[in-house]
């Protein structure tokens, strides 16, 4: 049986991630992406890196270099999960805004291709 790709396109806010939990609870057999829990990881690491501590003004930094791998990582795990020959998931739910139509435009190729 083939995974199905599930993005989550949305404003902030608007229930995606609501939706997720929902959506886990009635198929089980979901592997969740979240772009904000990646990126989140990433900041941390940054952070402690930097030794920046968690009341500093820098807390809420948007880090561009960190949100393109957050999206890297994230599409990286997505083919893993479609290359793999025994799919231990019928869907991936890939919970971010998806704002614009080039961020799905990789996973609708990614679908097509299986890979």
């Amino acid at each position: 049986m083939n995974s199905t790709i599930l993005l989550l396109c949305g404003l902030p806010a608007s229930g995606k991630s609501s939706f997720c939990r929902c959506f886990i609870e009635q198929f089980s057999s979901t592997k969740l992406i979240s772009f904000d829990d990646v990126e989140s990881e990433l900041v941390g690491e940054k952070k402690e890196e930097a030794e920046i501590s968690d009341t500093s003004s820098e807390n809420s930094a948007f880090y561009l270099e960190i949100w393109r791998k957050s999206r890297e990582i994230c599409k990286v795990i997505v083919q893993q999960e479609l290359a793999k020959v025994d799919k231990e998931f019928d869907w991936i739910l890939c919970d971010d805004n998806f704002y614009y139509s080039s961020m799905r435009k990789k996973y609708y190729h990614l679908a097509q291709s299986g890979v």
